[in-house]
């Protein structure tokens, strides 16, 4: 999961995913909001089941760990396309949460 407005919208989008039996992924570093304080929200989800990741744990995950050999043909070219519009973690600039 990323989004705006971490403290309402991210978290209600959360807990209606996890409420519908999904697993979630929250990715920290792919967040925004106005508001100064996110922590409670944070918290809150991840007390409900998300789990805390971040976006270059996300592209490394998908870019190394996923076994090209197995995947079937369709998903070889779709991973293709999503490695060609996805920037690296490191050609993002650097930003924090600790507000």
């Amino acid at each position: 999961m990323a989004g705006a407005e971490t403290d309402v919208c991210v978290l209600q989008s959360v807990l209606g995913l996890l409420d519908m039996g999904f697993e979630v992924f929250l990715f920290e570093d792919c967040l925004f909001t106005h508001e100064v304080n996110v922590r409670p929200a944070l918290r809150r989800v991840e007390a409900a089941g998300a789990i805390p990741s971040t976006f270059k744990t996300l592209f490394f995950a998908m870019d190394q760990g996923v076994g090209r050999e197995s995947l079937p043909d369709a998903w070889r070219q779709r991973m293709k396309v999503w490695r060609s519009r996805i920037r690296s973690p490191y050609a993002l600039p650097a930003m924090t949460l600790d507000k």
